[in-house]
């Protein structure tokens, strides 16, 4: 037997567009490859395609841990 709510859904893979408050600095967009980083002067894009598991919550947290301020999370088709 489930302990999942019967309106809960599977976890699946999906692409996300997380954007972070300033510059990440190009030491942090290496070391988050294979996360696509894109900067302007106010903002860091980044774009993944994250698998099962915790990779949204365990991204978000790094960056919030690293004092950067995560704007918004968008789930891409």
């Amino acid at each position: 037997m489930s302990s999942a709510p019967a309106h809960a859904r599977p976890w699946r893979a999906a692409r996300y567009e997380i954007v972070v408050r300033g510059d990440i600095g190009p030491a942090l967009r290496r070391a988050l490859a294979p996360v696509r980083a894109e900067k302007s002067e106010e903002q860091t894009v980044l774009r993944a395609h994250l698998g099962q598991g915790r990779e949204l919550a365990d991204l978000v947290h790094a960056l919030r841990a690293r004092g950067y301020e995560v704007a918004s999370i968008t789930v891409l088709a």
